[in-house]
């Protein structure tokens, strides 16, 4: 985040004061934003502002690197209460997963800190699911990522949910078995 940027956004969550600011999307185009700031949140690639978002009546995770100009201080708000207790948890799970099409929950049969080595926080949260089991949930707005994320990591899994998960997975191991000269189950042509 830019120093000019952080230290009005700063100012505006400490004196409680709206800010408006033009905000790139992920496809490029730019909206000018008016919100309450509450709190800037690292997570250890990027800064997020979490804010409530006066034109859509809803709380809102703003890619700091994705302000487009320098925010200009408005009125005073009367602060309201958070979305969560943990500002930065809120983040982790904005940005992991409410965003995307589908959420993807996997048991990894590995332990929590073995996983945690290799999936970092901006890609899923995780939790001890007890012994040598650990819970991965993460947003993907296509199947064949998670699919190929997680044979990658070269751990045994199980698919939770989505149900369309499960079946893309069948629909991959037949097709990826046929093509290694074994014979498995047929499935159809996975979803794209």
């Amino acid at each position: 985040m830019d120093p000019q940027q952080l230290t009005v956004v700063s100012a505006a969550i400490a004196d409680k004061r709206q800010l408006s600011f033009d905000y790139a999307k992920a496809n490029g185009d730019t909206a000018r934003r008016l919100v309450e700031p509450y709190g800037l949140v690292d997570t250890g690639r990027r800064w997020y502002l979490v804010a409530w978002d006066v034109d859509r009546e809803d709380w809102r995770t703003f890619r700091a690197d994705r302000i487009a100009s320098l925010p200009v201080e408005r009125r005073k708000y009367s602060p309201r209460p958070l979305p969560a207790n943990d500002l930065a948890d809120y983040v982790q799970r904005s940005v992991t997963r409410s965003p995307y099409r589908y959420d993807v929950v996997v048991r990894l049969h590995a332990p929590l800190g073995e996983v945690a080595a290799v999936v970092g926080p901006q890609l899923a949260s995780l939790s001890d699911d007890g012994g040598n089991a650990t819970l991965l949930r993460a947003g993907w707005d296509s199947l064949a990522q998670p699919a190929a994320h997680l044979a990658s990591l070269g751990m045994d899994f199980e698919i939770i949910a989505p149900e369309e998960f499960k079946d893309y997975a069948r629909t991959m191991a037949a097709r990826l078995g046929k093509a290694a000269g074994t014979r498995v189950l047929q499935a159809e042509a996975p979803p794209q």
